[in-house]
């Protein structure tokens, strides 16, 4: 099939990203488990981001391959010409890599309308106030069912019901306050956005969903022991916080990317946890030195990369050869 210069160079991109993508998704989608074992050994914070780490990995290391290696190789090895020669089975997996890319943009583009659309509707049936001690601006609603949540992605807002105002003390609604605004200083929002974009991979999605799933509770955590700050007293309000939230009923259905103070799935578990005021693990530093020891032998392979760059280029370029033909 021939195809001009730009539309080639654009097939090999799209091929080159689903190849790739597909690849690392089902290598993490199998690791899953492991992964998630690893992070149980770790404190809340890490965990979350060790997995949001893993989780992510196919989407920016397919990126990164295709604009910080195909792309380049491209440009300064392929020749200018009015026609090239492509087979099909490229042709294909570049229509699968836009089934993919296009799949990734929809449910971003949906989410984020979904947010702005929730975001107004609170807005509109709301008044703005400041609540707890430290006068946090927020959105009171009175329709929407018992509600604590941090919704918006880079101007996010605390959007709170009137019947949690009316439940909770004060010390417990200021340490709740305290797990919204971790999730609001950590760009929660954001990742679960990014989670969105993430190709959800052909094999192995079962595993990529189980990361997913475990990041939000490791999140959760990691916020609720922002709030307490190893202060029992307010673990213990947190908890009582928890409890009573969910003893008003199921909240309004909400937008994927809402970060909600109550989530029915790992209620228990959390006020456990937080009864029990077990510190969180002390085992992280040694697997954090091997994780970081990895991110360093990554980081020296790139750098060599970069420094031996025609050469690696044009390693590329033989690839993508192969690839067309």
């Amino acid at each position: 099939m021939n195809l001009t210069y730009s539309l080639r160079l654009a097939c090999i991109c799209l091929a080159s990203f689903f190849l790739v993508q597909a690849v690392f998704a089902a290598i993490v989608g199998l690791a899953a488990r492991g992964a998630i074992r690893a992070a149980g050994g770790l404190a809340p914070r890490f965990a979350a981001l060790f997995l949001f780490a893993i989780r992510m990995t196919p989407l920016f290391l397919a990126a990164f391959l295709v604009f910080g290696l195909c792309v380049p190789s491209y440009l300064l090895l392929e020749p200018s010409s009015t026609g090239e020669q492509v087979g099909w089975p490229c042709v294909v997996t570049a229509l699968l890599g836009a089934a993919t890319c296009f799949g990734s943009a929809l449910r971003v583009i949906l989410a984020g309308e979904r947010s702005r659309k929730y975001r107004k509707a609170c807005g509109k049936a709301g008044s703005q106030s400041s609540l707890g001690r430290n006068s946090v601006p927020a959105t009171i609603v009175s329709e929407h069912g018992p509600l604590l949540a941090v919704a918006g992605i880079l101007r996010s807002n605390l959007i709170v019901s009137s019947n949690v105002l009316q439940a909770l003390s004060a010390d417990e609604l200021d340490v709740a306050l305290l797990h919204e605004r971790a999730h609001r200083i950590w760009r929660d929002n954001f990742k679960r956005l990014l989670f969105l974009a993430a190709p959800r991979g052909l094999a192995h999605s079962s595993g990529l969903r189980a990361i997913e799933r475990q990041w939000s509770k490791f999140s959760e955590w990691a916020a609720d022991d922002f709030a307490a700050a190893g202060d029992p007293r307010k673990a213990l309000s947190l908890a009582a916080a928890l409890i009573r939230i969910a003893r008003l009923g199921s909240a309004a259905p909400q937008p994927a990317i809402v970060s909600s103070f109550v989530q029915s799935e790992d209620l228990s578990e959390r006020v456990e946890r937080l009864l029990c005021a077990t510190p969180s693990p002390d085992r992280f530093s040694t697997k954090m030195r091997a994780l970081i020891g990895g991110a360093a032998l990554t980081f020296s392979f790139l750098l060599a990369g970069a420094i031996l760059w025609p050469a690696s280029l044009s390693a590329v370029h033989y690839l993508l050869e192969r690839l067309i033909d």
